[in-house]
């Protein structure tokens, strides 16, 4: 099953913070390099979620300690926790190649 955006906050962020959360996901990653790569496609999914209003976004980053009210809001966290994902670095043997986004180059 593909982790979804709700699970990612819901389980790796918690009461956590988003740099514990990222560290968590990349320890993962590193034995599982399949689900960074669906860390990434969700966590992109969600912040192009956000950027169209959709409130699922807001939905998803409330199953975690942060509170959100805005898609905007909700959007600024998802795309926070991928940089700092994205930062704590896909190990050197996996490119961590997302899936395209719907009606994207």
């Amino acid at each position: 099953m593909p982790e979804s955006l709700e699970n990612i906050f819901g389980a790796h962020v918690a009461q956590g913070t988003l740099e514990d959360a990222a560290l968590s996901m990349a320890s993962l990653a590193k034995t599982y390099p399949d689900l960074g790569t669906e860390f990434v496609t969700a966590l992109q999914h969600g912040v192009a979620a956000a950027a169209r209003g959709d409130f699922s976004a807001v939905s998803a980053v409330n199953r975690s300690g942060y509170r959100v009210t805005t898609p905007q809001e909700a959007g600024d966290l998802i795309g926070e926790l991928l940089s700092l994902f994205q930062q704590a670095g896909p190990p050197p043997n996996n490119s961590f190649k997302p899936k395209p986004l719907r009606g994207s180059a």
